[in-house]
Formats: structure tokens, sequence, C-alpha cells
């Protein structure tokens, strides 16, 4: 029963969360992109780029990945669902400007999705070529 009742809990999860991205998705228009203005995208840019990609860096120094494999965690994650929940809970909360928040959150995840997509395979491809790179048998050197 236990195990039952677990599956059935993930499968109303899941369920959540496509309606809640359905719903963010919704609400992303052009007068949104618009309303943020060139500081809400520079934000938006330097959260990308500087604040969150630093931040995984910082957590993986002693993970044991090489740096080829950490910066590409920082680059890629973590990313998301939570975005999304974030920005919907703002919009619906009491927070002065929460409009303009939201606007903002929209933005970075518009960026995020931009950005990530467009370099996914390109980092990929790099993976491969460096795992077959690796694969090859080294020439031995005899003094």
């Amino acid at each position: 029963m236990e195990a039952e009742l677990r599956e059935f809990g993930e499968i109303i999860s899941e369920i959540v969360k496509l309606l809640a991205i359905l719903v963010f998705s919704t609400l992303i228009s052009p007068a949104v992109l618009g309303d943020v203005g060139v500081l809400g995208y520079v934000f938006a840019v330097l959260l990308l780029v500087l604040a969150r990609p630093l931040a995984v860096e910082i957590a993986l120094v002693r993970s044991g990945l090489e740096r080829w494999e950490r910066l590409t965690a920082a680059w890629f994650g973590p990313k998301g669902f939570a975005s999304v929940l974030y920005g919907l809970l703002v919009l619906g909360s009491d927070v002065p400007d929460s409009d303009r928040l939201f606007h903002v959150i929209v933005v970075a995840v518009v960026l995020s999705i931009i950005a990530h997509s467009s370099t996914d395979v390109p980092i990929a491809d790099a993976f491969a070529r460096r795992a077959d790179h690796d694969e090859r048998p080294q020439p031995v050197l005899r003094h």
C-alpha cells in the first residue's frame, strides 16, 4: 500500500508541476518581456551568467569532478521548476511591485531557456569528443 501511495503521490506531484508550468507559460507575453526594461534584462543576464554558475561552482569545488564537468554543471543547473513556482508565488503575493518582480523572473526563465537550449548540443558534442579522446589508446613514451 505504501509503494502504491508513493507512486500516486509522485503522479499527482508531476501533474501539479505541469499545471504550474502551463499557467506560468500562459502569462508570458511580449508586453511582459517589454515591461522589464534594460536593468531587468541586465539583472536576468547576471543571474544566468554569474550568480547561479558561481554558486554551483563553489558548491562543487570539493566534489572530485573535473573542472570541465563542474563548469558544465554550473552553466546548466540547478534551474527549472523552482523558478516557475517562485514566480507564481511572487505574482500571487502581497509583495510590493510583485508584477514587476514576476516580469523579471519571466525574463530570467526565458533567457535561461534560450541560452541553455542553444548550448546543450554543442556542449554534449564536446563531452563526446572528450570521451572519444580519453578512450583512445595513448602512445607509450619510453625513456
